[in-house]
């Protein structure tokens, strides 16, 4: 993304004292803690030699020598390493530990094998072994500079990989004093592989990174598919922030060779457009996520967040996982994310393959669940043969990890459509909440169960604070509208469909509910005007939902015909594939043609279809459906609370 023109050139730095700055990094490498742990191991060895191999075992005093150096090589090693390599790592440095690192191995070496030599009494072999020693040293810088070579590491990286994503911003203004950041979008992260088979990679890390913010109560993330609505944008920082409503942005590019990889990233003050912040990870693929937490950990100590002892437990996590397995599970979430028969499809088939790579796995358990549970609560398959496999994956996953928010968020989802116990799903929910506060998704599933209750305030507050977290998506948007018009507030579920389709015209999903509340309100031309734009839109026959809304805007507007001509084309596909019963008795109500609605609806209560728990408190049975007695036998067997 290019740079805002004409901004106002940042006002002078304030510079910290040396020492200060020095300190605070050593302390960020944890150098001061290896100096001082080696010192006191270093000691008790060079005692150990002293005074036990040497006093006691009469071996020659030079051994205390050749001891005496091979430590401080040791420690002039990793005390570079660690300046270098650990914890914030320059990779534009990386030469200088290239090199540093073999000559202090070759000298240390050079000086072991010239004491050792004299202990032997060999010196006419100094040469030789001299020569050895030098050969070991260049195939050191020989093997790392090849896999630098091949991770792209031989360049000043960080700012290599920012400035591709960045263009030709300036990277040296960093912000020298820390600024209050609580929202933040890490926007997707750039593929830079040169290979587009690895698009699922670069945004699988992206849905990590985000995934592992949003469980920090005190900051609030946007979710995935907002953020996933700048991927290649050419908007600045701060148009990118207003539309988020956010004051942080995360932006960065992830570059993969074999089983290497390496995430550069760089926080922003939008508000400003000033860096924070900018740094690059690498790590073996077996410890990505590790490497997840790592970028997480630095972002959360340069915004100056207060962790709970929780949270802190978790971003320090260590857990490994299989690399093919990892892979498999990325490619899973990939797919799932298109929210259609085929993602789930083949998101359900990686997703299996990663457990049989990795079956102690939980997030591959829990995304396995998600997309079980998504094929039964859009009617793709009949319930009692999917939802028990969604239980049996959420239940794996919380075995594994008790405190997986997707896990919690998938049980909670089963026993609300399939178990209906809905004290049991609401403690999931919360639960689901307590462990990623930003996660937009569990907040509007959470909004549904409420409407379904009939608790529709806490299901609007649900739904705003849903969409608060993803503001560009459509689905907490449309939750949104379908609280309002269920609640009977019919002006402010139309101007929510209305906002929503300012920013996303060719929605259908949202002209077909806009139509019918619409009819609710009698306002007939503008009743078919949007039925007939999602008619546009999305042909009769490609989407159950989007028939249904329109079906009942027909009926509603004195249009039946369409209604049946909807009906009869659902009929034929459900004689091809399942569908989802509970829809005909929802068609059959809103015409009026009670035998046939109360026929198809039982029957959905026998196959626990997920529409059984919208029965309660849907605007498609009117008055004359409900008053009859058969109604108050429907909602028992549902086993509704009074």
């Amino acid at each position: 993304m290019s740079s805002q023109q004409g901004e106002t050139a940042p006002s002078k730095e304030t510079k910290k004292p040396f020492i200060s700055t020095f300190l605070t990094k050593l302390r960020k490498r944890h150098i001061i803690e290896t100096f001082a742990g080696f010192i006191a191991g270093g000691w008790l060895f060079l005692e150990f030699v002293d005074r036990i191999l040497i006093a006691h075992y009469e071996l020659n005093k030079k051994w205390l020598d050749v001891s005496f150096v091979t430590l401080l090589g040791a420690l002039l090693c990793i005390l570079i390493w660690r300046w270098f390599q650990g914890t914030e790592k320059r990779p534009g440095n990386v030469k200088v530990e290239v090199l540093l690192v073999p000559l202090i191995i070759l000298v240390a070496l050079a000086i072991d094998l010239n004491l050792i030599l004299q202990i032997a009494g060999i010196p006419g072999k100094k040469l030789l072994i001299g020569i050895v020693a030098f050969l070991l040293g260049i195939a050191w810088l020989i093997v790392k500079l090849y896999h630098w070579a091949a991770i792209g590491q031989t360049a000043p990286a960080l700012k290599f990989d920012l400035q591709r994503v960045r263009g030709d911003r300036d990277l040296r203004h960093i912000a020298a004093e820390p600024v209050r950041i609580r929202s933040l979008a890490v926007l997707p992260l750039a593929n830079l592989s040169r290979d587009p088979e690895q698009e699922y990679f670069a945004d699988g890390m992206t849905d990590e990174l985000i995934t592992s913010l949003a469980r920090l109560a005190e900051l609030r993330v946007i979710s995935r598919t907002s953020s996933m609505h700048f991927k290649g944008t050419t908007k600045t920082v701060p148009e990118i922030a207003r539309q988020l409503h956010v004051d942080g942005i995360v932006e960065g590019a992830v570059r993969r060779a074999g089983d290497r990889v390496r995430i550069s990233a760089q926080l922003i003050h939008a508000p400003t457009d000033q860096h924070i912040w900018a740094e690059s990870y690498e790590r073996d693929l077996n410890d990505i996520l590790a490497l997840q937490s790592e970028v997480a950990r630095a972002i959360a100590g340069e915004i100056q967040l207060k962790l709970t002892p929780q949270e802190r437990a978790r971003l320090a996590s260590t857990q490994r996982v299989e690399p093919r397995a990892y892979e498999l599970y990325l490619k899973g979430r990939h797919e799932y994310a298109k929210l259609s028969a085929d993602g789930f499809t083949k998101g359900i088939e990686y997703l299996a393959q990663s457990i049989q790579n990795d079956p102690d796995y939980a997030p591959s358990h829990a995304a396995l669940a998600e997309c079980y549970w998504g094929i039964g609560n859009w009617g793709l398959s009949p319930a009692k043969v999917i939802m028990p496999k969604a239980k049996a994956a959420a239940a794996k996953a919380l075995q594994l990890d008790a405190n997986l928010a997707e896990a919690h968020a998938s049980l909670a989802v089963i026993r609300w459509v399939y178990d209906w116990d809905w004290d049991g799903a609401e403690r999931d929910f919360k639960r689901a909440i307590e462990l990623n506060p930003s996660s937009a998704s569990v907040r509007y599933l959470q909004a549904w169960l409420l409407i379904t209750l009939g608790r529709f305030d806490d299901g609007i507050a649900a739904s705003i604070a849903a969409e608060a977290l993803d503001p560009i998506s459509a689905q907490p948007g449309i939750t949104l509208g379908f609280a309002y018009f269920f609640a009977g507030q019919y002006d402010r579920s139309i101007a929510q469909y209305q906002k929503l389709l300012s920013l996303q015209p060719n929605n259908a999903f949202a002209y077909a509910h806009l139509s019918f509340v619409f009819a609710l309100k009698k306002m007939i031309p503008e009743a078919i005007e949007a039925a007939e734009s999602a008619r546009r839109l999305l042909a009769p026959g490609k989407d159950l939902q989007v028939d249904l809304y329109r079906g009942a805007a027909y009926a509603l507007c004195g249009k039946p015909d369409e209604t049946v001509e909807l009906i009869r084309i659902w009929e034929r596909l459900a004689s091809q594939r399942y569908v989802d019963i509970a829809t005909f008795g929802e068609f059959f109500a809103v015409l009026g043609k009670l035998d046939d609605a109360f026929k198809y609806l039982f029957r959905s209560v026998e196959e626990r279809s997920a529409h059984t728990v919208w029965l309660k408190t849907n605007p498609f049975f009117p008055d004359k459906i409900r008053s009859d007695p058969r109604w108050q036998d429907l909602l028992k067997r549902v086993g509704f609370p009074p």
